[in-house]
C-alpha cells in the first residue's frame, strides 16, 4: 500500500515571533527533522506553502493550497488532492519529536482498520488531526467542508469515520508513554521552543 507523507508549513508563527518550522533543534530546522522521519516511512515527502523559498533546501516536492488563506484543512486537502497514495500521513511542522515508532503504529492501524477514513490520535485527552494518518476516501468531505468554510478541524472531521488510538494502543505496539506524549509537542511560542531544546539536550546520549 502506497504511503505518502504530508508535511503542512503554512501559518504565520505570529506567536513565535518568527518562522517556527526553521528553528534549529538539535542542529537541523524542525522541518528537516520531520521529513527525515517520514522519508523512514512514506514513499514520498510533500510540504505544503503558499510561500515555498524558504522550504527549497529540503529538495522535496512543495506544493500550495487550493483555498487559500483557510488554514491548517486547506494544506491537508492540497496533499490529499494530488491522489497520489492510499493512506497520507500529515503532519504539522512544529512537532520536533515527531517517531518513526509512532508514525508506523498509525499507518498500521489505517492498514488494520480499512473502514476507517482518518487515524487521529489522541494523548492527555486532546486530539491530534495535524499529526494523523487520513485515507484518500477522506478527501471528498475535506473539500466540501472548505467550499462551505468550516474550517475547524474536528468540526470539519466530523463526516470521517475516525479511529482514535491512545497511549493504551501505543502501549500495546511497545510505544513508551514518553515518546508517545513527545511525538505530539509542538512548539507555538519561544518558551515552547526552549522547551524542545531542553528536550533534545536530555535525549543525547
Amino acid at each position: 500500500m502506497r504511503v505518502s507523507g504530508i508535511i503542512v508549513a503554512g501559518g504565520q508563527s505570529r506567536r513565535m515571533g518568527q518562522n517556527k518550522a526553521l528553528m534549529a533543534i538539535g542542529g537541523k530546522p524542525v522541518i528537516e527533522r520531520i521529513r527525515n522521519v517520514l522519508e523512514q516511512c512514506c514513499s514520498t515527502v510533500l510540504v505544503v506553502s503558499n510561500d515555498p523559498d524558504p522550504y527549497l533546501f529540503l529538495g522535496n516536492t512543495i506544493i500550495r493550497d487550493r483555498f487559500e488563506g483557510l488554514g491548517p484543512l486547506a494544506g491537508i486537502h492540497a496533499g490529499l488532492s494530488r491522489q497520489q497514495s492510499s493512506l497520507y500521513v500529515v503532519s504539522a511542522c512544529d512537532v520536533p519529536f515527531l517517531s518513526r515508532e509512532v508514525v508506523e503504529m498509525l499507518v498500521q492501524e489505517a492498514v488494520a482498520h480499512p473502514d476507517a477514513d482518518a487515524i487521529i490520535p489522541s494523548s492527555g485527552g486532546r486530539l491530534h488531526p495535524l499529526c494523523a494518518v487520513y485515507r484518500s476516501s477522506a478527501f471528498p468531505a475535506i473539500e466540501r467542508a472548505l467550499k462551505e468554510e468550516r474550517l475547524k478541524l474536528m468540526d470539519a472531521l466530523g463526516e470521517l469515520q475516525v479511529l482514535s488510538p491512545g497511549e493504551k494502543a501505543a502501549d500495546r505496539r511497545g510505544i513508551s508513554r514518553e515518546v508517545w506524549e513527545q511525538n505530539f509537542y509542538n512548539m507555538n511560542r519561544p518558551q515552547e521552543y526552549e522547551g524542545a531544546v531542553r528536550l533534545s539536550s536530555e535525549k543525547k546520549p
